[in-house]
């Protein structure tokens, strides 16, 4: 599950929001991770899918790149 308080990778000046909702990704070594971020909150939109999903390490890109395909698909 991705933690609330990463959402700060999701960084907007307070001016100027372009977008109020951001696909979040999270793309570790053994994992990939998305869910839909509030802008304005600075937070998870609740009810947003969370999806993970365990990946190997040694995977090829288009392993990788499947996986994340995976990962935008899910989210709504």
């Amino acid at each position: 599950m991705i933690k609330k308080e990463y959402i700060c990778a999701v960084y907007m000046s307070e001016q100027k929001i372009m977008n109020r909702y951001y696909l979040v990704l999270d793309v570790g070594g053994s994992h990939v991770r998305s869910a839909v971020a509030d802008a304005v909150a600075r937070k998870l939109v609740d009810g947003s899918s969370a999806y993970q999903e365990e990946i190997d390490a040694g995977a090829s890109v288009s392993e990788v790149v499947a996986s994340l395909c995976r990962a935008v698909a899910v989210v709504q």
